[in-house]
């Protein structure tokens, strides 16, 4: 009983300095045994999952790398996951952005070599002309037809050349 208070009870319990240290060390040695267990388990799951979770973007590395260099067909974005749609539907926009300046470039050699092919004709033919020719008159006018023919195929071929260094984005300058 304690004086003065009806009903209460005082309990005093004492302990050994040295069993408290006992106890406080035991319950750091439980503590870091299990975050020893804890811990490895821990980044054992952590590297599953980033393995598992990065696969996806392995296997896109793995097809880009596996294609072909002429293969600008768009990438299915079906197979992939949420977070790189993004990534792939832009990939896809420049592979069509690719495709549409190769055929460009495709479309202005075969015109290049068509716009060549007839002024060299022309040379040929008037060289031809040039070689029967016996008065020293008319092989002087056929000299002159070639040396102006050889004068607007440089001409053409100056304007290929400067529209072939011609940066895509801004129109050549070139003399009608």
């Amino acid at each position: 009983q304690v004086p003065g208070m009806s009903g209460a009870a005082l309990v005093q319990v004492a302990e050994t300095v040295r069993k408290r240290s006992r106890l406080a060390s035991e319950i750091i040695g439980d503590v870091l045994a299990a975050q020893f267990l804890i811990v490895p388990v821990a980044l054992l799951f952590v590297w599953l999952g980033l393995t598992r979770g990065i696969e996806p973007l392995n296997d896109l590395t793995a097809a880009i790398r596996g294609r072909k260099p002429g293969d600008l067909a768009p990438i299915d974005e079906a197979d992939a996951p949420e977070e790189a749609r993004p990534l792939i539907g832009a990939f896809n926009e420049l592979l069509a952005r690719l495709d549409a300046s190769l055929r460009a470039q495709q479309r202005f050699v075969a015109d290049a070599a068509h716009q060549m092919r007839t002024p060299l004709a022309g040379l040929k033919m008037q060289a031809e002309i040039a070689m029967r020719q016996r008065d020293p008159v008319n092989l002087q006018h056929a000299m002159r037809q070639i040396v102006a023919s050889a004068d607007r195929t440089s001409h053409l071929i100056n304007q290929l050349l400067a529209l072939a260094r011609a940066d895509s984005d801004s129109p050549p300058a070139l003399r009608p």
